[in-house]
């Protein structure tokens, strides 16, 4: 009979992932955003992140992509993040709109943000840095759309991070 695997320090866990870039998910309880600055400032790399809840569609494009001013773009969290290759964390994630998590789940994997301006000239798609991590941040504790574990599964690293222990296994 196989021993039950060592229960996987999150902190470090995070790291690794963090060192070889790309998308994952963060699950749990525990505060996202002390975690990964945490993690940032050990590997020495730079932290954009936008609290997902009580977003829509205007703040979520302002915050997350950036915009338009009338003469450049301005960038949001995520684009500073992919252009810097740095880290970008989205947290609270099953809080956004159905069609929102849905964009944040593309652009994460991905790895690029179109940028649509008020004339073509003035469209760009900016593809992120190989460095570039993504970070989506689910608190499973609550309860959680099916829709939400869907996009949670499309993500190749899934770490948990909990505060008072996983949540129940019917919602897990």
């Amino acid at each position: 009979m196989p021993e039950p695997a060592a229960p996987v320090d999150p902190e470090q866990a995070l790291l690794e992932a963090l060192a070889a870039g790309g998308p994952l998910a963060l699950l749990g309880d525990r505060n996202p955003v002390a975690l990964v600055k945490s993690a940032a400032a050990r590997s020495g790399r730079s932290l954009d992140w936008v609290d997902a809840r009580g977003l829509t569609t205007q703040p979520f494009d302002r915050l997350v992509r950036g915009w338009w001013d009338g003469v450049e773009w301005n960038p949001g969290g995520l684009v500073r993040a992919m252009t810097s290759g740095g880290i970008f964390l989205i947290s609270n994630v099953q809080a956004l709109p159905d069609d929102l998590r849905q964009r944040i789940g593309r652009l994460l994997l991905t790895g690029k943000v179109p940028l649509t301006g008020p004339m073509l000239t003035t469209d760009r798609v900016i593809a992120g840095h190989p460095a570039t991590s993504y970070v989506l941040h689910v608190d499973d504790h609550q309860p959680v759309l099916l829709q939400v574990y869907t996009l949670i599964k499309r993500f190749p690293v899934r770490i948990r991070a909990d505060a008072a222990g996983p949540p129940p296994v019917a919602r897990r």
